[in-house]
């Protein structure tokens, strides 16, 4: 062996040793930088919680990042309110909220609205940009080894075999790496039943069980009713120029910072937020005053006192909160409760100054007939304007056009007269009766608010028509009554707002007791026919399976109803007519009746099927609603007002009823339909009273029931910023 071999071997294990060396103090290095970030996560409060999965849900970092990673962003609640009234989503967003006592129960809100359909697919979209972007990158990268590699392998390593193998390593872990990002990962498919998977928009293979035909079917359970018109739908509207998506660099008005409270995520909420979010989610807001009044303040209350956000300054110009806790006046609230519908409920208790601590708590109900229905509920929209008094009726790119119905838009809508642009406002009580539209303004929208309600020309004996300043007609009356059951069957309205939806839909020849009876009687129909399903709830299961009772007592007296039973039955009504409607969609539904509907399209699709169905179901209504309000106009007196009230000069003749053998729903029986539901809705709707003279007339208007009127608590009263965990 010469000295030249010798030299080269020598060379050749001191490069080793030194890779060697080298791997072994990189490896070193990296256990004390682990050592050291778990020491750090164990001792700092932000690290311990940004990356706790069971705090952050889907919206937790990776460990590896630890202290010294972003502040993870959630979603604000003004988007949350903006993104329900662009129909991002309906009121079943919150129906799905899983019951929740853990520490952080305000997180499943942001969660599930983030993994929403609708999201979904704007994240799969983000998602796939980003995929596209990093082939792209992997390739470049993959090509400029390949080419380092082939001239190393011509010029320097073609003598060995031993030193090809790095080359060979790095060829193959990128072929694996370009295989993965390019290999697309399949949708899981859900434990249970989801709401979602009975409509076509969000499952195309959503199949039904159909006892009378003995087979399996690609038709869907239920069509999606809520629509505002001149909104198009989600779906329909491009990423790039939707008002509240675009791209993520848009985003920053959308999102914030979260707060860290005792460990926990918190998000901070203004009190217009708070009252928004009350009305959506069906819940009534009050303050306690002294600490005894707070049923709550045991079982729900926070118990952290001192507030941490990292990285992130506070409106007075610093990162901390200050932790003194301040002495609190004579009469300054102790505590905030609100009990809601379907086992929802917000408290409250004062931290420092202005700012509280809420929890968002959505608990088991009661009674299993106070649950929701599987339908999509009502639109978020509607829930804030109807509790106002305002009825939504037309959206355009910069307005909601609303009628503010007061007692003068009432008068005025029973004289037959139209309504015009401007909302009416009553000599000496011009303040109380701007009360709601003020109120209304100062909440989270996504676009502003156009008022109708002045009285206008008077039409005798036709259907009043919404007009301009200038007296051209919009549309008639009782096509914004008939948005009610495409997307306003809310938990809460005004009194005025209520009643003129009962004059509209009650008419002469029909009682509340026929609506209920017929309605109570399709719901079961339905129950048999989609059995698997369980639509209703289980209550509601096994009235179908018993086949006894009286109908009116298995529904029960609307005005005997608590605010949680009567917000499940309105649910009921809304499921029922999205069941109707997807059987109106069905290729061989029956099209008859009397009305201008649409003709059906030669070589239609299933969508455009589901869409003339549902427009068709609403012409049919807005035809119902119409002979309902004329019967009524030329009476002397509106018909029933109360559930039992007898009138002797009352002639009214029974409709025949209403038939679903084998589920065969034709356009004019699903608009009678529509109709019944707006006009028992009326009786099962809580009443929301702004004044002490608004609070005796609902008093009486729901026969004494106190747990059917609410008087919500005016905006400066409630805290100036709440941090919601």
């Amino acid at each position: 062996m010469t000295l030249a071999h010798t030299q080269e071997g020598a060379t050749q294990w001191l490069q080793a040793l030194g890779a060697l060396g080298t791997f072994i103090g990189v490896f070193v290095s990296f256990g004390f930088w682990f050592v050291d970030l778990r020491y750090q996560q164990a001792v700092d409060i932000v690290g311990r919680t940004i990356v706790n999965e069971e705090k952050m849900a889907p919206f937790a970092v990776s460990w590896i990042h630890g202290k010294n990673a972003r502040t993870p962003v959630l979603f604000t609640i003004s988007t949350i309110i903006k993104g329900g009234d662009e129909h991002v989503f309906t009121s079943s967003m919150f129906d799905q909220l899983p019951p929740n006592h853990d520490e952080v129960p305000g997180k499943n809100l942001c969660h599930k609205l983030d993994e929403s359909p609708f999201w979904q697919e704007v994240r799969a979209s983000w998602e796939t940009s980003r995929r596209e972007l990093r082939i792209g990158t992997w390739w470049a990268v993959g090509l400029a080894w390949l080419k380092a590699g082939m001239l190393i392998l011509v010029n320097k390593l073609r003598r060995t075999d031993k030193k090809w193998k790095p080359i060979e390593c790095a060829r193959r872990f990128l072929r694996r790496k370009v295989s993965q990002d390019l290999r697309l990962r399949p949708m899981q498919s859900p434990k249970d039943l989801n709401r979602h998977l009975l409509y076509p928009e969000f499952q195309r293979e959503c199949k039904r069980r159909d006892i009378e035909r003995g087979g399996e079917t690609q038709d869907p359970i239920l069509e999606y009713a809520v629509r505002m018109p001149g909104l198009k739908s989600p779906w329909d509207v491009s990423v790039d120029v939707h008002p509240l998506l675009g791209y993520e660099n848009s985003w920053k008005q959308h999102l914030q910072r979260i707060w860290i409270s005792d460990g926990k995520p918190c998000i901070e909420v203004s009190r217009t937020e708070l009252a928004a979010l009350a009305l959506i989610m069906g819940i009534r807001i009050h303050l306690n005053y002294k600490d005894s009044d707070s049923p709550s303040a045991a079982r729900k209350d926070p118990k952290s006192d001192v507030l941490d956000r990292p990285e992130v300054e506070s409106p007075g110009g610093d990162g901390k909160l200050d932790s003194q806790s301040q002495l609190f006046g004579q009469g300054y609230p102790r505590s905030l409760g609100g009990d809601g519908i379907f086992g929802r409920g917000l408290y409250g208790k004062p931290l420092y100054g202005d700012s509280w601590a809420l929890r968002l708590v959505v608990g088991r109900v009661e009674h299993t007939s106070d649950g929701p229905s599987r339908g999509s509920g009502y639109s978020t929209l509607f829930a804030k304007c109807m509790a106002c008094g305002c009825v939504p009726f037309e959206t355009t790119d910069r307005w909601n056009r609303v009628i503010f119905i007061t007692k003068g838009t009432l008068k005025a809508i029973k004289a037959g007269m139209n309504i015009r642009d401007g909302f009416y406002e009553e000599g000496k009580d011009k303040d109380e009766s701007a009360r709601p539209q003020k109120y209304l303004n100062r909440l989270p929208s996504a676009r502003r608010i156009s008022y109708y309600g002045l009285p206008g020309a008077l039409n005798e004996g036709k259907i009043p028509h919404v007009c301009t300043v200038d007296g051209a007609p919009i549309l008639a009356w009782p096509r914004v009554v008939a948005g009610i059951a495409f997307g306003g069957l809310v938990p809460m309205a005004t009194l005025n707002l209520v009643r003129a939806i009962r004059f509209t839909a009650e008419g002469e020849n029909n009682t509340v007791e026929i609506a209920l009876e017929q309605l109570w009687n399709i719901m079961i129909d339905i129950q048999h026919l989609a059995q698997f399903h369980q639509l209703f709830g289980q209550d509601i299961e096994d009235a179908a399976k018993a086949k006894e009772g009286e109908e009116m007592e298995k529904m029960g007296n609307p005005t005997d109803a608590s605010m949680a039973r009567a917000a499940s039955a309105i649910s009921h009504l809304s499921t029922i007519l999205e069941y109707a409607i997807a059987r109106c969609a069905e290729p061989d539904a029956i099209l008859n009746g009397g009305i201008n509907v649409a003709p059906p399209v030669a070589h239609e699709t299933a969508q455009q099927r589901r869409h003339r169905a549902r427009a068709d179901v609403f012409q049919a209504c807005c035809k119902e609603l119409s002979d309902s309000f004329l019967i009524a106009r030329r009476s002397e007196e509106p018909a029933n007002h109360h559930l039992h009230r007898k009138d002797e000069t009352h002639t009214a003749t029974v409709e025949k009823p209403i038939s679903t053998h084998k589920a065969r729903f034709d356009v004019v029986t699903c608009g009678r339909i529509a109709r019944y539901i707006i006009l028992v809705w009326s009786y099962y709707v809580t009443i929301v009273v702004w004044n002490d003279e608004e609070n005796v007339e609902a008093l009486k208007f729901v026969g004494n029931n106190k747990d059917r009127v609410y008087h919500p608590v005016d905006l400066n009263e409630l805290p100036r910023s709440c941090f919601l965990s």
